[in-house]
């Protein structure tokens, strides 16, 4: 009994010590369609970037930096539903986007998306699988700020028929 429950014990320890990591994960989507690739979880830290996933969209920050007295945020957005859908992100639109720094709140005074800029929002077509970098800029942010209390954004899509807020807490600026 003692030797197995040593082995038990070693056993547990060693998985502990030597993680194992998923690399690809399948699921069949609500179509009935198989859909593979890198499992994310629902928020995960990496080492440069956080992850969300929302109505099979993935949403990556990139991260924030702040030049004079304003805050840019890279997102990298990718679809990953079987088929493609309109999209938009606000900026000051509707409920917006915002950063709150030590307990006060900014909002969005910009959003870009390649060549394209908005005080308001940018909609776009996402093809499944090909991710779209976007830009949001608060302006007026304390020189002394290293750090976001909440990023938070609202995004949209006629093919999900609500404005969905996504937050990433805690973030860092450079």
């Amino acid at each position: 009994m003692r030797k197995i429950l040593l082995g038990a014990f070693f056993t547990f320890f060693s998985m502990l010590i030597y993680p194992v990591k998923a690399q690809r994960l399948c699921v069949r989507t609500t179509s009935g369609q198989i859909a593979c690739g890198e499992p994310v979880s629902e928020t995960r830290r990496d080492a440069s970037s956080l992850k969300t996933v929302d109505n099979e969209i993935v949403f990556e920050l990139l991260g924030c930096q702040m030049a004079n007295t304003n805050v840019t945020c890279n997102l990298k957005i990718t679809n990953v539903a079987d088929s493609d859908i309109s999209f938009w992100l606000n900026s000051r639109y509707s409920r917006g986007s915002r950063i709150i720094v030590s307990g006060i709140e900014y909002r969005a005074t910009e959003v870009r998306s390649g060549k394209s800029r908005s005080s308001n929002y940018i909609e776009t077509k996402m093809v499944r699988a090909v991710p779209i970098s976007f830009a949001l800029t608060f302006e007026g942010i304390p020189r002394s700020a290293r750090s976001l209390n909440l990023l938070e954004f609202t995004y949209g899509s006629y093919d999900y028929s609500r404005r969905n807020p996504i937050q990433f807490r805690n973030v860092t600026v450079r």
